[in-house]
């Protein structure tokens, strides 16, 4: 998975898919990656997995967090109600569960950097370079 990218495979058929996905796109940005690892058959609650190299607000200070994302409408109760005229106004939150890895809340993490290296038979490969958070960089 890349940043903002999910491995929703599911409904072609859901309407709010695109507006979803910019919406959690959009929550996290590109300070983290995210994977959405599952969701109701309706489509309208997902567990989300985001990560990123240092701790995060959004994970109270973990690396990363499971967050739940929950999309309801407001003013009508069925989409079979939902008229051109009264279209249901559509609520979208996300929050977190819980961190992931809460044991490095208040450490200083260094940034993963990628890197492409060519080895020995030629072949590009990718590679993340972390270095020590308080170290500065030397060629």
């Amino acid at each position: 998975q890349g940043r903002g990218e999910s491995n929703l495979t599911q409904p072609d058929e859901d309407v709010f898919l695109v507006d979803d996905l910019e919406h959690i796109g959009n929550y996290f940005a590109q300070s983290m990656a995210y994977s959405i690892i599952s969701c109701t058959s309706k489509n309208d609650v997902w567990v989300i997995y985001a990560e990123a190299d240092r701790g995060q607000q959004k994970c109270e200070g973990s690396p990363g967090g499971y967050f739940l994302f929950n999309r309801y409408s407001k003013g009508a109760t069925s989409t079979a109600q939902t008229t051109q005229d009264s279209s249901p106004q559509i609520e979208r939150k996300i929050e977190l569960m819980f961190p992931s890895r809460p044991e490095l809340k208040g450490h200083l993490l260094g940034e993963m950097k990628p890197l492409r290296v060519t080895v020995s038979d030629g072949e590009e490969i990718l590679c993340y370079l972390s270095e020590p958070a308080d170290e500065e960089h030397v060629n």
